[in-house]
């Protein structure tokens, strides 16, 4: 009853024992630069389907390095990454020339998936010191200088002219006041003499009333300009 599965085990055993053999002689091989024997060797081991997928790896992987030094680079890309898939931690003999080691790694950068990277998220509240904390930029949410606003002179420029009238209008009734006066003082009548006064009373307030006239116009010109 015991005898079946004592078979089985040291058939398993005596297989296992046969790969690791065929691929230390592959080894020789190759540094002896017997690369198509190798290649023969390595490839009547993986005929045989009790290997594990590790050793499985490592012979496609001596097999590349035949078929390189074959100068058969077409099949020596294609079993290192069969190699790699099959093992992503398979390595080739120390001895192995840095010429191959580097269309080996590069093969197996480009056929290992690439690892995604996790962005932290942010954290609400304080902080701890060995907490990762997200950054933000701010450069969108800051508002640029905003646009000076453009004044229009026009209001100024009219009250200035109105200013300007206004304030000549007034110089002249001030000058007819003073003559008015004047003239008041040299009349022999007293009825004569109020009446020019009286229009010289008159005209001394017109003109104070335009010098405000002119004023106001001056003021409200460069309050309707430059506030607005």
């Amino acid at each position: 009853m015991t005898t079946l599965p004592m078979a089985s085990a040291l058939c398993l055993l005596l297989a296992a024992g046969q790969m690791q053999d065929d691929l230390a002689e592959a080894e020789n091989l190759l540094q002896a630069f017997k690369y198509e024997k190798a290649v023969v060797v390595l490839s009547q081991a993986l005929s045989r389907s009790d290997s594990t997928g590790a050793e499985r790896a490592k012979a496609y992987a001596l097999i590349g390095v035949g078929y390189f030094q074959m100068d058969d680079e077409r099949q020596a890309r294609a079993a290192f990454k069969e190699a790699v898939v099959l093992n992503k931690d398979v390595t080739l003999p120390p001895l192995t020339s840095p010429k191959i080691t580097r269309v080996f790694e590069r093969i197996k950068s480009e056929t290992l998936p690439k690892p995604r990277l996790v962005e932290p998220r942010p954290q609400v509240g304080n902080a701890d010191a060995g907490t990762q904390v997200a950054v933000f930029s701010t450069d969108a949410g800051i508002p640029g200088p905003l646009p000076q606003a453009e004044h229009s002179y026009i209001p100024l420029v009219v009250g200035s002219a109105v200013a300007a009238a206004a304030a000549g209008t007034a110089v002249y009734f001030g000058m007819t006041a003073r003559s008015k006066e004047e003239e008041s003082r040299r009349q022999e009548w007293v009825d004569d003499s109020q009446a020019v006064y009286r229009q010289a009373q008159d005209n001394a307030t017109a003109a104070y009333a335009l010098i405000g006239v002119a004023a106001g116009s001056l003021a409200a010109g460069v309050v309707v300009t430059f506030a607005f």
